[in-house]
């Protein structure tokens, strides 16, 4: 139990060629408050390190006998990389999914998003469908994405709509090596040149707004990876994608 007027001291232990972060400033609690405070991850390497981080809490009290720091539960391991995309760097936590989500109304994207929705819901492998199939993993080959666009795409006519593909040609779960679970859909011309654009489904209803794909890639440090078998962390070099509704 805490007295009135303790004051918290907080900071975060990092190991694992990562820079521990400096105590909080000394905050006196009052009863009823919740206190938060953001930790940052700092990592440099070439190539990949992982973390290991453990935020303590120090409580005192002027009056009263202190206590030892309470440690949280951990944090990590956060997998901290420079090669995920080219020419940044960054840290993501290796038991967080990547998740991208895509909204079936309202985000001028519904017939992707449908389209994504059949595919994760209808086929064996139920791709990129978080708590139900296996995730997607990236392919950043020009010769992949090309290769699944010609198998899924390369015979079917939807003029005066345009082919879109599920899962994407930019990943090894696309038509070349998955043709069995592979959807396709037309959908309005402009929402696939956005989509080439951005590397994703467009959202807004005013142009492309949402995060590109290498955005999303570099923020979720999402590795580049060739086919793969092995089951691998959830960060490395896969994500998933969720459909959502304006209510979710």
């Amino acid at each position: 139990m805490l007295k009135a007027d303790a004051i918290a001291t907080t900071e975060i232990v990092c190991t694992g060629d990562c820079s521990s972060s400096g105590p909080w400033t000394k905050l006196r609690l009052s009863q009823g408050t919740i206190y938060s405070h953001t930790f940052s991850i700092s990592s440099p390497g070439t190539a990949t390190n992982i973390t290991h981080q453990t935020p303590l809490i120090t409580f005192a009290h002027p009056i009263t006998e202190n206590v030892a720091p309470v440690a949280l539960k951990n944090l990590g391991p956060a997998r901290c990389d420079s090669i995920a995309v080219k020419g940044s760097s960054g840290c993501a936590f290796s038991d967080v999914a990547a998740e991208y989500f895509v909204y079936l109304t309202g985000h001028n994207e519904d017939k992707v998003a449908a389209n994504v929705n059949r595919g994760e819901r209808s086929k064996p492998a139920h791709f990129g469908w978080l708590g139900h199939g296996s995730p997607l993993t990236r392919a950043t080959s020009s010769s992949v994405a090309a290769a699944n666009r010609r198998k899924a795409c390369g015979r079917k006519n939807f003029k005066p709509l345009t082919c879109d593909e599920y899962p994407f040609a930019a990943t090894f779960q696309g038509a070349k090596f998955f043709p069995a679970d592979n959807v396709t859909a037309g959908v309005p011309v402009a929402r696939t040149r956005r989509k080439a654009r951005s590397g994703w489904p467009c959202t807004g209803r005013s142009g492309c707004s949402m995060m590109t794909r290498t955005g999303f890639s570099s923020s979720r440090r999402l590795m580049p990876m060739p086919p793969i078998t092995a089951r691998l962390s959830v960060q490395d070099g896969q994500y998933w994608i969720t459909d959502m509704d304006p209510a979710s």
